[in-house]
């Protein structure tokens, strides 16, 4: 079962912070449509808008948003275009799980964990997740999964978000991925199924 975003949109209920945050998803809305949604990902769109609006109120104090964003579906859809227009407003490091494989397979344990170090207390963004060349850890699991879970921590422990993109089906994730690995993204994050057409095969010259 996909959890809706909904359940970790905790806006303060008062009026003047309602008026604010409705304001704020109207501007997001506009700065979004830079990329082609249709009809079909319009709730996608609005959810993402609406996550952007109170990122934006979380920044100024205004709101306690507590969960990271995952965006599943289909290629093409915007998923990562929406997650860069997400760290570039926001100042969010952004990394493909293919680069973090690639870390772990020149450098080892070692070399990778001094690579991710400074990304340790700060909001991270991983794009693409199941793209990736599987690269083991200590031959169980894959690097991306163990990196996932020290994430988790994170949050846990020090509130730090992370936020995340990927093609997968539920049944494909937990097969690469495990259960655990799943389970604790329904922790962390507010789910977005990101449905439509491809807008790369789509888009006229």
């Amino acid at each position: 079962m996909i959890h809706d975003i909904q359940k970790f949109l905790e806006v303060e209920k008062n009026d003047a912070d309602v008026i604010m945050v409705s304001k704020w998803v109207g501007h997001y809305k506009t700065f979004l449509q830079k990329y082609k949604f249709d009809d079909r990902n319009q709730k996608m769109f609005e959810q993402v808008a609406h996550y952007f609006a109170l990122r934006h109120a979380k920044r100024e104090g205004f709101t306690n948003l507590s969960a990271g964003l995952l965006l599943f579906g289909g290629v093409g859809t915007g998923k990562t275009h929406a997650m860069r227009l997400l760290s570039s407003h926001f100042g969010i490091e952004f990394v493909e799980a293919q680069e973090l494989a690639v870390q772990y397979a020149i450098g080892g344990d070692k070399g990778f964990s001094e690579w991710v170090a400074d990304w340790k207390y700060k909001e991270l963004i991983i794009d693409d997740i199941g793209a990736e060349r599987e690269v083991k850890h200590f031959g169980n699991a894959g690097i991306v999964g163990e990196f996932i879970g020290q994430r988790y921590n994170l949050w846990t422990l020090e509130g730090k978000l992370t936020h995340m993109t990927s093609n997968l089906s539920e049944e494909d994730f937990i097969d690469r991925y495990g259960e655990r690995t799943w389970s604790r993204l329904h922790e962390m994050c507010g789910f977005v199924s990101c449905v439509g057409k491809d807008a790369r095969r789509t888009e006229t010259p």
